[in-house]
Formats: C-alpha cells, sequence, structure tokens
C-alpha cells in the first residue's frame, strides 16, 4: 500500500478479509480497496502517536505534503515533504508556512478527539 494508512487499520482489514463487518466502535478502515488498488477515497491525513520512555510523547499528523509533529514538551516541527522528503529542515517558524501549520494543528486536535472518544457511537446500555 502506497498511501496514508494507520495501525488501527489492520483489525478492520482483516474482517473486511473475513467477510465479517467491523463493530462500529473499532477504529480504523479496511485497506482492502487500498490493497486492491480501487480505494476511490484514501486518507487525508493520519494520527501517529509516539510514546517512549526516555523521550517527550509525540503527537504526529502526516499528509502526503506535511508532517507536523508537537512534543509534550510544546516543542512543535513542521516539514515540508515535497520539498524535503528526508524531513530534515524543521520550517515550523517559516511565517510562509503559517496557514499549514494552523490547519494540521486543527487536525491534530481533532484526530486526537477521535481517537480518545470513540464512545459517541456506541449505542447506551440504558
Amino acid at each position: 500500500v502506497g498511501d496514508l494508512v494507520e495501525g488501527v487499520d489492520w483489525v478492520p482489514t482483516m474482517l473486511d478479509y473475513a467477510a465479517v463487518q467491523s463493530p462500529r466502535f473499532v477504529q480504523g478502515r479496511s485497506l482492502r480497496a487500498a490493497i486492491e488498488g480501487t480505494d476511490p477515497a484514501p486518507r487525508d491525513d493520519i494520527l501517529i502517536e509516539s510514546f517512549h520512555p526516555h523521550a517527550p510523547r509525540t503527537s504526529t499528523v502526516k499528509t502526503r505534503t506535511h508532517t507536523y509533529h508537537c512534543t509534550s514538551t510544546g516543542r512543535e516541527i513542521l516539514y515540508d515533504r515535497l520539498a524535503d522528503p528526508d524531513e530534515g529542515t524543521n520550517v515550523v517558524a517559516d511565517p510562509a508556512n503559517a496557514a499549514v501549520l494552523s490547519d494540521l494543528r486543527r487536525r491534530m486536535i481533532l484526530r486526537l478527539q477521535r481517537a480518545a472518544f470513540n464512545c459517541q457511537e456506541r449505542p447506551a446500555a440504558y
């Protein structure tokens, strides 16, 4: 698969190939169409969370054009994946990237909320 995918996509993918409907509360989406080359709606972005014992916790939003990292210490890193595919130059302070930075911050908040509050689709037990 040459597109943006997340680790949470593997369970829905396996269920799809097994012809089992994925429960609504399961995060992620099936990669079957991407694997078979028929995906009409690839992801616009992915969320990556990194937890290492001796480093700040990091949340990352990656799009086809940019990678944005925000650490638990408040450090922000922005890479332009088109101009810098090896992600070696942090362009977060460049005013030319203000709109991209704002958009990726918004996407991160929305993705973190969606990941944390996945229970909204579960039917109430009462």
